[in-house]
């Protein structure tokens, strides 16, 4: 059984993960509340990601393009491209994620989540820290 792991507003719960795939692929899922969103526009530089929309409704903008991602709804994001999301619903939603291959790991979403107050605020330079030890470039200077 895999541990949930709270970010902010984002909570991560792996099915599958590269350790237990020879490294193919990471898959997990994400339920994201209202007013959740991805921290920082980002890519990732090693792996591809598909977004599947189980329930509500997440905007994604992708490469500056802004796309709604809801039950059923199927998202390919390639690694080298821009992407961000945000759940600006009411309600929480809840999606389905799969890099390949994989990589990230649980370890990733333990380190950022460390990386939030007891109020949820983050701290930017431990975000930004933790995105480029995992290849996880961020797409804005951290705060100085």
């Amino acid at each position: 059984m895999h541990e949930v792991i709270r970010v902010g507003r984002l909570t991560v719960k792996f099915l599958k993960t590269a350790y237990e795939t020879r490294d193919s692929l990471d898959l997990f899922e994400a339920t994201i509340a209202p007013g959740g969103n991805g921290l920082i526009p980002h890519m990732h530089v090693d792996y591809d990601e598909i977004v599947f929309g189980m329930d509500g409704t997440v905007t994604w903008t992708v490469a500056g393009k802004e796309i709604l991602v809801s039950h059923g709804d199927k998202l390919s994001i390639p690694r080298g491209t821009p992407h961000f999301f945000i759940n600006d619903q009411p309600t929480p939603a809840r999606l389905m994620l799969l890099h390949t291959p994989g990589g990230i790991a649980p370890q990733y979403f333990r380190e950022l989540s460390a990386c939030f107050d007891a109020e949820g605020t983050p701290d930017l330079d431990c975000v930004f820290a933790v995105m480029m030890r995992y290849g996880v470039t961020p797409l804005m200077h951290a705060p100085r």
